[in-house]
């Protein structure tokens, strides 16, 4: 019998629990109050297909959580004690994650095979998540050295017990292209003191790329940046000459030109000849 019901970021839902008591219970509501929604979530728990349409946006993940109670269910009970899947006596808890976590996380045992894997991992190798378990990445196509170097990177971090983050490149079944990853990877024991090791990996192949064409063209954009500068130095600097005379104006008669000159004020920022304005610099040079 299902007694408890905890959803949490599933479709609309944001968070919601459930108890449930012995005897006949029925959903009602009127169209669209979320009844389906329900169903669909309780569907999920028990093993039907799911996929990240489920997680509310926003979000990364949804999580459906079911407690069922084992009453007279002795066969089932034995089954899970046989399994080593037993929890609480007479109660059985199934839990389901939907992740939409865009970088691929997973966990893995002493010999570099998967324990879990999360969406990213599987959409990288064109696989499902169930079938990552048990196998290691050259299963999936990626490069014999590659693999062998996954395995031992795993194992060396593993003996160190320290967490490492390295730099290390991966198989992208669906294309084929080797992708390159920042990887941050912790050991821990599990339950049985059995080694294992998380994996959290991010995705790094176009910024590196990035980087490789900016030191290809580096050399080329540094020229191109002295011979702009030198011609803007240029066009920013000019020789100003201004002719001064002197005239002597007598009623009656023509104005007389007394002496002229030249006056050459160096070099100047053409740049502050606006219209109609003459620098302070230059009223400055021609007062007698």
């Amino acid at each position: 019998m299902l007694r408890h019901l905890t959803i949490r970021d599933f479709v609309i839902v944001d968070r919601l629990e459930l108890e449930f008591s012995t005897g006949f219970g029925a959903l009602t509501g009127e169209t669209g109050a979320g009844k389906s929604i329900l169903l669909d979530a309780i569907s999920l728990v028990l093993g039907e297909r799911g996929d990240a349409g489920v997680v509310r946006e926003g979000t990364q993940r949804a999580e459906v959580a079911a407690e069922f109670s084992l009453d007279g269910l002795v066969e089932l009970a034995d089954w899970l004690e046989e399994s080593d899947l037993a929890g609480e006596e007479g109660v059985l808890l199934l839990r389901r994650v939907i992740d939409e976590i865009p970088d691929p996380v997973l966990i893995k045992d002493q010999q570099g095979n998967y324990l879990l894997g999360n969406r990213a991992v599987a959409r990288l190798y064109d696989t499902t998540p169930d079938q990552l378990v048990g196998r290691d990445d050259g299963y999936f196509g990626v490069p014999a050295e590659i693999a062998e170097g996954f395995r031992q990177s795993v194992q060396a971090i593993m003996a160190s017990g320290q967490t490492t983050v390295v730099i290390e490149n991966s198989r992208d079944a669906n294309t084929g292209e080797i992708r390159q990853f920042r990887s941050t990877k912790a050991p821990f024991r599990d339950a049985d003191g059995r080694m294992q090791i998380l994996v959290i990996a991010h995705d790094i192949t176009d910024i590196t790329q990035a980087q490789a064409e900016l030191e290809q063209h580096r050399p080329h954009l540094q020229e191109l940046v002295t011979a702009r500068t030198a011609e803007l130095a240029e066009a920013g600097r000019a020789t100003l000459t201004l002719r001064q005379q002197a005239w002597r104006n007598s009623p009656g008669q023509e104005p007389q030109l007394l002496a002229e000159g030249t006056i050459r004020i160096g070099w100047v920022d053409s740049r502050t000849l606006k219209p109609g304005r003459i620098p302070a610099t230059i009223l400055k040079a021609l007062q007698p």
